[in-house]
């Protein structure tokens, strides 16, 4: 199996919303520090949207077009359509936690 680490693509936005809050859930919550699942929802479940999926998009074309304070790469496997993200900044994030 071969890995390949890209710059995203907007389509890929679709993949990566979801994929934003999902990772949230399974790694980010921590109830001594205020961080539970209500709170994950709150402050990160809009990225799985449709709403948020197109400020992915957006994201993605500003990041592509000016990487140098952005970035959003995927990992693909090579003969599948598995997508990891890891993003430098995802779109509008006002929570302030990273």
């Amino acid at each position: 199996m071969t890995y390949v680490i890209t710059s995203a693509q907007p389509d890929d936005a679709a993949s990566i919303g979801p994929l934003h809050l999902r990772n949230w859930l399974q790694n980010y919550t921590d109830v001594d520090a205020g961080i539970e699942e209500s709170w994950i929802r709150e402050h990160r479940g809009s990225s799985a949207t449709a709403e948020g999926i197109i400020q992915w998009r957006e994201f993605i074309e500003v990041a592509n077009q000016n990487p140098a304070p952005h970035f959003c790469r995927v990992v693909r496997v090579r003969g599948g359509d598995r997508r990891l993200s890891h993003p430098g900044h995802g779109p509008a994030d006002t929570s302030g936690r990273e």
